[in-house]
């Protein structure tokens, strides 16, 4: 009797705790800009978490800040028709902080700042930069302590720098990267963190397409073209798999190894 009424119990808080996530997925919802708020942050400081903000085209001149705040900031049109111009050159076009399962998605990103500005800056956060044209920036994304940041499917051109990344377990999946950083040789995409992945990527006429700083990351079926450098490893980078990479047409050697500073046990590199 006791087994029974202790399995009734946990199933009575079963279905009460599904009830409260049923009823948190329900409670969310929709806010239309600018057919309900003009501006994007006006949408933004009124939502709350699990909100979807839904932008519809124009140009959108402001700095975005989402703080502690899971949302998923949406263009309704996959294109580079809605487009956020930063109004303050000198800070980050979108600013995500503290923010967990967030979602960017669909916009053209303009920095107009080669020398300082910042795209995307993404801060002790986690969620999904997609298919957003990202130009004019001194580093398009910029991911800073956070975790599990997927950035797929985006393109990133004329930025001084595409990606940098001193954050653990970032995918970057499916860009199209290029060219960037061809003023003063610095990478397009700079991985700084730890268990990182880099795939099916294309980096297309970039000074250095990709440098590798952190442990335990993969570069694999990338397509490297018309780069200057393809691949670079830093010295203390430990655990590092290049794999099945297509280097085309590139000016110099494919791979550039670091590693006579260092142990050169540390990259495993085949079938490129």
């Amino acid at each position: 009797m006791n087994r029974l009424k202790k399995f009734a119990n946990n199933i009575c808080l079963v279905s009460l705790l599904a009830g409260l996530s049923f009823a948190n997925l329900s409670s969310a919802k929709t806010i239309n800009v600018p057919q309900e708020h003009a501006k994007i942050q006006e949408a933004i400081d009124i939502a709350s978490d699990g909100d979807t903000i839904l932008v519809s085209p124009g140009t959108y001149q402001e700095n975005l800040k989402i703080y502690k705040k899971s949302l998923h900031l949406l263009s309704t049109t996959i294109s580079d028709s809605t487009r956020i111009l930063v109004s303050n050159p000198e800070y980050p076009t979108i600013i995500i902080a503290n923010s967990d399962n967030y979602t960017l998605d669909g916009f053209q990103i303009i920095s107009q700042n080669s020398e300082q500005g910042i795209g995307v800056y993404s801060f002790y956060s986690s969620g999904q930069i997609s298919q957003n044209y990202i130009i004019l920036a001194s580093t398009g994304i910029s991911v800073v302590s956070g975790r599990h940041v997927d950035i797929w499917n985006n393109i990133l051109e004329h930025n001084d720098k595409a990606v940098r990344s001193n954050a653990d377990s970032t995918l970057l999946s499916g860009n199209k990267i290029g060219p960037n950083g061809l003023s003063n040789g610095v990478p397009a995409v700079s991985l700084e963190g730890r268990v990182n992945i880099a795939e099916f990527n294309s980096f297309v006429d970039n000074r250095i397409g990709i440098k590798v700083f952190g442990d335990y990351n993969e570069l694999f079926r990338n397509n490297f073209i018309r780069n200057t450098y393809c691949v670079s490893i830093a010295p203390d980078a430990a655990k590092t798999l290049v794999m099945n990479n297509l280097f085309l047409n590139s000016y110099n050697t494919g791979l550039i190894s670091e590693l006579e500073k260092s142990d050169s046990t540390k990259v495993t590199v085949k079938y490129n």
